[in-house]
């Protein structure tokens, strides 16, 4: 773990950075910016020790007992019916089974869904 708040640790952490990129290069030729940009994210939640669902737009799902669940990070509504809720997602839907749903809450990016949940299911892309 660096620390960013000394030159030294800021240092490290900007050797590695450089390092990372170098050997990525060097070993993988000509590698996508968006390869690229997905190892530097993950770097930083390594050292840098920042939440991975954010950075890596994941998902997160809270669920209360079976009958309440929080979705967040989503990118989209893609089915919803009183017996299925299906969510776009960065690298692919999440799928949620059961009966008497209702959105509670939507938002760009976060989902209240009420109703008995029976089954969850994360479906890649």
């Amino acid at each position: 773990m660096f620390n960013l708040l000394s030159t030294d640790g800021f240092l490290s952490f900007l050797m590695v950075l450089i390092k990372f990129s170098f050997h990525t290069y060097k070993e993988e030729g000509d590698v996508s910016v968006k390869k690229w940009h997905l190892r530097l994210r993950n770097l930083m939640v390594d050292y840098l020790s920042l939440p991975s669902d954010v950075l890596l737009e994941l998902p997160r799902l809270t669920m209360i007992g079976n009958f309440h669940l929080y979705i967040e990070n989503h990118k989209g509504l893609e089915t919803y019916s009183e017996t299925e809720l299906k969510v776009k997602t960065t690298n692919g839907y999440v799928q949620i089974l059961g009966s008497s749903f209702v959105l509670k809450q939507m938002l760009p990016e976060e989902i209240l869904l009420e109703g008995e949940i029976e089954e969850v299911k994360y479906l890649p892309s």
